[in-house]
């Protein structure tokens, strides 16, 4: 029934909120559908690649029911379709009990196992197609400092050459991710002027993109004026170990530009030591 032969494609389940009745909530997804070039026209195939393919699993309360022409809820092929179950289990692996008589994650133990099951992904923003999967196996991140103070590297890496052989060699050797950082954030580190902090990552961060044009590159720095222009010469992700507590507009930057973060907001990377 489903055309197997098309390119890989995006799944994902969410939870939210409206003030719009069932219908009025189709009416506008199939509206976001249309603006991203869906063709509506009847000569796209029934289960066949689409550009954009929202639906509506459940709405309002656990046992609420719509059975009509043009809409269905709960929507009636949930539990046939893994590529469904999967990101549904992610948010909540109880999910459909109530409607269904069924969970989400006993529907998805109960469909015969794939050939090529859907892999966890987290997109990147650069193109649509940068994602990093999540296979079960562990990612390696190695760790370029560009800067003559930090703990394990300081020094080794300030010119743009010595920087790029690292990155070969951490590639090599497995990393899947690269950091890359301009200010020391060990104990008692100075911080240095902004201007010093891009004048050291934003040449190596545009080098190594392109260098190694599909690694992932993340930017270590707390300040927003760094990420955006690390964002803009190829980083992926923002690591702020201020978790933009340091920089007001850190977070907004991050949206702003559609990248991802992570950090660490736990403890002082200047003033306290911590043990691991």
């Amino acid at each position: 029934m489903y055309v197997e032969d098309q390119p890989a494609f995006l799944n994902a389940a969410c939870i939210l909120q409206t003030r719009l009745p069932p219908h009025a909530l189709l009416r506008g997804v199939k509206e976001i559908e249309r603006q991203q070039g869906r063709n509506f026209d009847g000569s796209a195939l029934r289960f066949g690649p689409r550009s954009l393919d929202l639906d509506l699993l459940f709405y309002d309360e656990p046992n609420f029911r719509v059975d009509e022409v043009d809409l269905n809820i709960p929507h009636p092929r949930i539990a046939e379709r893994p590529f469904v179950l999967q990101p549904l289990c992610d948010l909540d692996p109880e999910a459909g009990r109530s409607a269904l008589g069924s969970s989400a994650a006993t529907m998805l133990q109960a469909l015969s196992p794939l050939q090529s099951p859907p892999v966890r992904v987290t997109p990147l923003g650069r193109t649509t197609q940068n994602v990093l999967e999540w296979n079960g196996v562990p990612k390696a991140m190695g760790i370029i400092n560009a800067t003559p103070d930090s703990f394990s590297d300081g020094g080794k890496f300030i010119s743009i050459e010595s920087a790029i052989r690292q990155a070969s060699n951490l590639i090599q050797r497995g990393c899947s991710l690269l950091d890359i950082g301009g200010q020391s954030t060990r104990p008692g580190a100075t911080i240095v002027p902004e201007d010093t902090e891009q004048q050291r990552v934003i040449p190596l961060i545009e080098s190594i993109r392109k260098e190694f044009p599909d690694i992932v590159i993340s930017i270590d720095t707390f300040r927003s004026s760094v990420a955006a222009e690390a964002v803009q010469v190829g980083a992926d992700i923002v690591n702020d170990v201020t978790a933009g507590r340091y920089d007001p507009l850190m977070l907004p930057t991050i949206q702003a530009k559609g990248t991802r973060t992570y950090h660490g907001p736990l403890f002082d990377p200047f003033s306290h030591e911590r043990l691991c």
